[in-house]
């Protein structure tokens, strides 16, 4: 098989870089297309001399589309929200497979995003046929699609602790709390006064309560397996003095009378082919430190039953498995690779 001719557009954000780092060591690969119109003309190794491979790879203007799409067979979007719809649609259009880590494909109803994202989706025809590419959820829909819109970092953490519950009908899907706690790289570099080091060291600042952009999308998949019942999440993230890294605390009720061990058993044959999910035994905490700098999920469940209630515990990292580690396993399973390819075993 050829490799893969891969453009990463965006390539300088947080989510791009850490794309072109995995990339550079992803044995399907070439790497053909790096944009940046803020180190336009400068090559890969004078900005990032960290990354090694493809160091005189020169960063081009992302407007040129054409030589992109002649280029590349796959095209990442590591841009903010809203700014790579004409990017996504034109490479589309070209028969290029497009992954795409921001928001703009995510949510279904195009209505969401004038609530929450303060724009009206002009692409609502190709909205329709993106695919949400939670890899470990939707597989299949992956494999056979061009246009991958990945999931936010927090639903990535929240949805993959309690869809296994859920799918058995064993919490309530009308109010799922989530208390999590991020690092600051989920904030993009835009530059922001809050995000100084004077302002958020020896800090936590709750943001977005109660309508972050993220609940939809979390609603979004919750209802899709919840049974037809109502969905209700209480989404509160904080921000903390880290770079990157996230810690969830998910709390539900209980509608089923199961054990502990049960409920492990249960999640674990659930995953017993997701090569990313780690389930902790009872008793043990996920941290951080399992995390970073890895596509690996870790959570933990635990049951009160007198209270009836579950609490899952759940930490990734915001840059791997939610951004740029997951996109390159969408891009495995669609090309029909290892999901652990270029991502560790």
């Amino acid at each position: 098989m050829s490799p893969i001719r891969v453009g990463v557009i965006g390539a300088s954000g947080y989510s791009g870089e850490e794309l072109v780092r995995l990339l550079a060591n992803h044995p399907g690969i070439t790497l053909r297309i790096i944009t940046s119109r803020q180190y336009e003309n400068m090559s890969l190794g004078s900005v990032f001399p960290n990354i090694g491979q493809y160091g005189n790879l020169l960063f081009s203007n992302p407007d040129e589309l054409e030589t992109i799409s002649k280029e590349t067979d796959v095209v990442f979007l590591a841009l903010p929200h809203g700014k790579g719809l004409p990017y996504a649609h034109y490479l589309y259009e070209q028969g290029k497979v497009v992954i795409d880590l921001s928001a703009d494909f995510r949510l279904q109803n195009p209505l969401d995003y004038e609530l929450y994202y303060k724009f009206s989706h002009p692409y609502t025809e190709l909205l329709k046929k993106a695919v949400y590419a939670l890899p470990e959820i939707y597989e299949e829909q992956i494999g056979s699609s061009n246009l991958l819109a990945m999931p936010g970092c927090y639903p990535t953490g929240v949805l993959l602790s309690i869809i296994p519950l859920l799918k058995k009908g064993w919490i309530d899907p009308q109010l799922i709390e989530v208390f999590a706690i991020s690092g600051t790289t989920g904030a993009g570099k835009t530059l922001d006064s809050k995000l100084l080091f004077s302002e958020i060291s020896e800090n936590l600042r709750p943001y977005g309560f109660p309508n972050h952009r993220h609940v939809p999308e979390i609603l979004q998949e919750i209802k899709k397996v919840a049974m037809g019942k109502p969905a209700g999440v209480l989404f509160v993230p904080v921000l903390a003095p880290l770079c990157r890294g996230i810690l969830l605390s998910i709390t539900a009720t209980l509608t089923a009378n199961i054990s502990q061990q049960e409920a492990e058993d249960a999640v674990l044959e659930f995953y017993k082919k997701a090569p990313f999910i780690k389930v902790l035994s009872h008793g043990m905490m996920p941290e951080l430190k399992f995390v970073l700098r890895t596509n690996y999920l870790y959570f933990s469940i635990h049951l009160f039953t007198e209270k009836n209630k579950c609490l899952v515990i759940a930490a990734i990292d915001n840059l791997g498995k939610g951004a740029a580690g997951q996109a390159i396993q969408a891009m495995n399973i669609r090309f029909g690779l290892a999901q652990t390819t270029g991502l560790g075993p």
